[in-house]
């Protein structure tokens, strides 16, 4: 067997190897420009750069992308990439400055928000912009909303919350006696009902926002306490009855000679605005029975009804006496957070779509005012405003 011939590295070492450098967009405009104005050959400028003639022809053959690139690009940019929309690109700038101006005014924004003030943005500059663009329609996509916080720097703090435990065996036994008690009343799923109250800061400011990631911090605000109790109440086919409202004051400022009875809520008042057995039995008489009976002589249904409700101290033990045709059914103790249907998201939706409502407004006042900041705003919000968001 012959032996293995030494490979000889001197030719390879007499000529350097050459240079991989990518070349940046600017000095491929300036080959093109080379070729095309100045006329001079591919080998040329293959010696000039130092490179192959095939990368300069390579160049060449992509001249209206690199030329477009360009364009937008910045001038040390090294990938040719695809062209974007020119109105797209001022209404990021321009949605970059306004979520600046809204943290700076404490105001904050989640990805909705985000969202639709760029389509807003996109519209008013198009108009603005004479030159047809062909591409696909600006949607304001969630991938959209990525690329921008990934290219603007921006991030969204969050705090957590603490979760609940529960009761799982005895909400398990509840269950089983749950089903019993519907088919042996042969309730439909429209007269099932549910009750809950719930605690809502009316003028809570929300806990999230995007900020830029060199900022160590969100911008702090004043904490507002003034609390409301929302008394919700739905049956399983998805329906919501008119929801009572318990305040601390029997006649606010912003309701004085107003007739509550036109109000899109039950109107009651307690001193710590809190949900008390009288006040639980006069909403089930004068709210309750008559929005169900009103509603089910609508579906065609008889005034037969199941009311499922916590044990909590303002639901009384007598409630479930109180009318013939209505059958109360008490959840066990510690199982509210397992089996309160309202629980499970439903209460969460309803304030989700409260405070988004709520900030549509004090954003829609902010934009036709920008010497206003977000306190301003709550000043002027009363109770009125928040029962009208309230509205379910």
């Amino acid at each position: 067997m012959a032996p293995k011939r030494k490979s000889t590295s001197t030719g390879s070492a007499s000529k350097p190897k050459r240079s991989r450098e990518v070349l940046p967009i600017s000095e491929k405009v300036k080959i093109l420009d080379m070729i095309e104005k100045e006329k001079k050959s591919y080998a040329e400028i293959a010696r000039l750069y130092g490179k192959n003639e095939s990368s300069i022809r390579e160049v060449m053959k992509h001249r209206d992308k690199i030329r477009a690139s360009f364009s937008v690009a910045p001038q040390t940019a090294k990938v040719t990439s695809t062209v974007r929309d020119k109105v797209l690109v001022k209404v990021e700038k321009a949605l970059n400055l306004w979520v600046e101006d809204m943290s700076r005014k404490r105001m904050p924004i989640d990805g909705n928000m985000l969202r639709q003030k760029a389509l807003t943005l996109y519209e008013d500059f198009q108009k603005k912009d004479k030159t047809k663009d062909e591409s696909k329609p600006f949607t304001a996509s969630r991938g959209w909303l990525h690329r921008f916080r990934n290219r603007f720097n921006l991030k969204n703090r969050k705090i957590t919350r603490d979760t609940s435990s529960g009761d799982e065996e005895a909400a398990a036994m509840f269950m089983t006696d749950l089903k019993k008690v519907i088919e042996e009343g042969g309730y439909h799923p429209k007269q099932v009902f549910n009750c809950d109250e719930t605690g809502l800061f009316w003028k809570k400011m929300p806990n999230r926002t995007y900020i830029h990631k060199t900022a160590k911090q969100a911008p702090g605000f004043k904490s507002w306490k003034d609390r409301l109790t929302l008394v919700l109440c739905g049956n399983a086919a998805g329906h919501m009855i008119k929801p009572g409202v318990v305040y601390q004051m029997k006649t606010p400022h912003a309701l004085k000679h107003k007739n509550k009875n036109y109000l899109p809520v039950f109107w009651q008042h307690n001193l710590k605005a809190w949900v008390t057995a009288v006040l639980f039995t006069e909403w089930f008489h004068e709210c309750f029975i008559p929005e169900v009976k009103k509603y089910l002589e609508k579906e065609g249904l008889p005034f037969k009804v199941l009311l499922i409700i916590d044990n909590s101290p303002g639901h009384p033990e007598s409630i479930a006496i109180e009318d013939p045709n209505v059958q109360v059914l008490f959840l066990p103790p510690n199982t509210t957070s397992l089996l309160q249907p309202l629980s499970q998201g439903i209460i969460r939706c309803i304030k989700a779509i409260y405070t988004r409502q709520v900030f549509e407004m004090i954003q829609a006042a902010i934009d036709a005012n920008p010497n206003i900041e977000i306190m301003d705003c709550w000043k002027s919000f009363s109770i009125a405003d928040a029962i009208t968001s309230s509205k379910v």
